[in-house]
């Protein structure tokens, strides 16, 4: 893990249940004041929705104006408006022991990151003059093996896969993880493919998870490198 990173990511939508679609952020929003008085939500509630709107609104509004894919290289007082909404959004998490709970389980998608260089295969001479190579990330997730796997794929042209294991720690909202296999091919097709196991002892290879929020649809987690703050 990347010392002090904040992701947040998105169930996959082509792993949603259909029945699920309407549901879903980012391509068909609730309007989420308004549901909430209608369903008869409480005050809590109503603005957990509001403010996860407002984050979703804003990552949207990237992607959409090309600024910076993931919030990367996002400049400082921009990243700033961004964890000031994640900060006011974590106060309200729904799960509480969000470690162990089955909300984590299935395809995520990343959305957004405070991690500058985790996504990125770009050579140093592109980023020196504001070229960023940045893929497409998933992570899938099963909480009853305690595994989740990171994918990164690079269309056309490359691919990488990262497999993880966690043990829960003493606090409910911890995760002790470990890099156990590491797997990177040559346009998807087998090319110069590399896997191999990692060394669990090895300091690179450990770190922890703190999850800070999680929902149905939304996650956003923080990385702890060799569990330092």
């Amino acid at each position: 893990p990347v010392e002090n990173s904040l992701d947040t990511g998105k169930k996959n939508e082509t792993m949603e249940d259909p029945a699920d679609r309407f549901n879903r952020s980012l391509d068909q929003y609730l309007e989420f004041q308004v549901a909430a008085v209608a369903s008869g939500l409480n005050f809590k509630d109503s603005k957990r929705e509001t403010l996860k709107k407002k984050l979703l609104d804003s990552i949207e509004t990237l992607e959409m104006g090309n600024e910076c894919r993931y919030g990367i290289g996002l400049n400082s007082k921009r990243r700033q408006e961004f964890m000031d909404i994640i900060q006011d959004l974590i106060s309200y998490n729904p799960v509480q022991i969000p470690a162990s709970s089955p909300l984590s389980n299935g395809m995520w998608k990343l959305i957004y990151t405070t991690a500058e260089d985790r996504f990125t295969l770009t050579p140093d001479w592109m980023t020196n003059i504001g070229i960023n190579i940045i893929g497409d990330v998933e992570q899938k997730i099963d909480v009853d093996k305690r595994q989740y796997t990171t994918m990164i794929k690079y269309k056309p042209f490359c691919s990488g896969n990262l497999q993880s294991e966690w043990d829960e720690s003493e606090f409910p909202n911890i995760l002790k993880v470990r890099f156990i296999r590491y797997q990177f091919k040559i346009f998807n097709d087998g090319l110069n493919t590399e896997d191999k196991e990692l060394d669990v002892e090895d300091e690179d290879n450990i770190g922890s998870l703190e999850i800070l929020y999680l929902d149905k649809n939304l996650r956003i987690v923080k990385s702890i490198k060799n569990h330092e703050t």
